[in-house]
C-alpha cells in the first residue's frame, strides 16, 4: 500500500480513515517507526473530528405552514443558566414576524421532528418529551390566536 496524502484522508469519511489505519504499512523491524505513530495520531484526529461533526444537531431551517401563514422557529438554548437549557424551545410567528407562541417543549433529545399538518396545527415528535418513550405533541391555534399544547 503507498502512504497516502494527509491532505487527501478526509475523501471517503470514517469509512477510509479506518481502512487506512488497518492497513498502515508498519517498519520492517516490526515496530511502527515515528513517522507511522504521527500519521496513525493525525489519522484517529481526523476520525474523531468527522465523528463529532457528524453527531452533531444543526437547528433545522424554518418552517412554514402549508399557507405560509404561519413559521415555526426550533431553537435548543446552551447556556447552562436558562431553564430551557438544551431543550427544543419553539416560537410560531405570524407572517410579520410577530411572536404568537413561544414555548419550551421539554423535548431534551436529538432526535425529534416538526411537520406542520395545517395552517392551524404544527405537530412535534420526540423520544423523551414528557414521561413517555415517544411523545407527540400538537400545537392547535385557538379562535383567539394564539396557539395551545395538547398531547396525543
Amino acid at each position: 500500500m503507498t502512504t497516502p496524502n494527509p491532505g487527501t484522508l478526509l475523501v471517503g469519511g470514517i469509512p477510509r480513515l479506518l481502512h487506512i489505519w488497518h492497513h498502515w504499512p508498519a517498519a520492517s523491524d516490526g515496530q511502527r517507526s515515528a513517522s507511522t505513530h504521527a500519521m496513525k495520531l493525525i489519522i484517529q484526529f481526523l476520525a474523531l473530528v468527522l465523528a463529532v461533526a457528524g453527531c452533531s444537531r444543526r437547528m433545522p431551517p424554518l418552517s412554514h405552514s402549508p399557507s405560509g401563514t404561519f413559521t415555526l422557529v426550533p431553537s435548543t438554548p446552551q447556556k447552562h443558566d436558562d431553564p430551557a437549557y438544551r431543550c427544543l424551545v419553539i416560537e410560531i410567528r405570524d407572517a410579520t414576524g410577530k411572536v404568537l407562541c413561544h414555548a419550551n417543549t421539554g423535548a431534551r433529545a436529538r432526535r425529534w421532528t416538526i411537520e406542520w399538518t395545517s395552517d392551524d396545527q404544527a405537530v412535534i415528535y420526540c423520544c423523551d418529551i414528557g414521561t413517555q418513550h415517544w411523545g407527540t405533541q400538537h400545537w392547535n391555534r385557538q379562535a383567539d390566536g394564539s396557539w395551545k399544547k395538547q398531547w396525543d
